[in-house]
C-alpha cells in the first residue's frame, strides 16, 4: 500500500514538474523571428512582460513568454531601454506578447506598445 502510495507521488511529482520545466525549453521567445528594428521590440515587449507578471504570483504558473506578433502603429521616433542600451525606433509598434501556461498551454496575452503603455 505505501509503495503504491510512493509511486503515486513520485509519478505526479515527475508530470509537473514535466509540465513547468519542458515549455521552457520546447517554445521559443519569439525573439529571433523579427529583424532590425522589431527585434529590438520584441526583446523590449518580452523584457517588459516578464518583468510586470514577476510582481505577481501569476510566475508560478506562467511557464513561458513568446514574442507572437509586432505591428507599427502611429508616432515615432521612440527610444526604448533593452537590456540597458537605449535604442532609438523611427516608428511606434504595438508586441503582442502570449504566456504560456503548464504542459505550454496558451494563456492571456499582452499588448506592449514602444510608448510605454502595457494592457494584459
Amino acid at each position: 500500500m505505501i509503495k503504491k502510495l510512493i509511486i503515486g507521488v513520485a509519478i505526479a511529482i515527475f508530470l509537473f514538474g514535466a509540465g513547468a520545466i519542458l515549455p521552457r525549453f520546447l517554445i521559443s521567445d519569439g525573439i529571433a523571428n523579427f529583424s532590425g528594428e522589431k527585434q529590438e521590440v520584441a526583446k523590449f515587449s518580452y523584457l517588459v512582460t516578464s518583468q510586470l507578471i514577476g510582481g505577481s504570483a501569476e510566475p508560478l504558473w506562467v511557464t513561458k513568454l513568446k514574442v507572437i506578433n509586432i505591428k507599427e502603429v502611429s508616432g515615432g521616433p521612440v527610444d526604448i531601454d533593452v537590456y540597458g542600451k537605449s535604442v532609438t525606433l523611427s516608428k511606434n509598434y504595438e508586441a503582442i506578447v502570449q504566456k504560456h501556461r503548464w504542459f505550454g498551454i496558451p494563456g492571456d496575452t499582452c499588448a506592449v506598445s514602444t510608448d510605454g503603455w502595457v494592457s494584459c
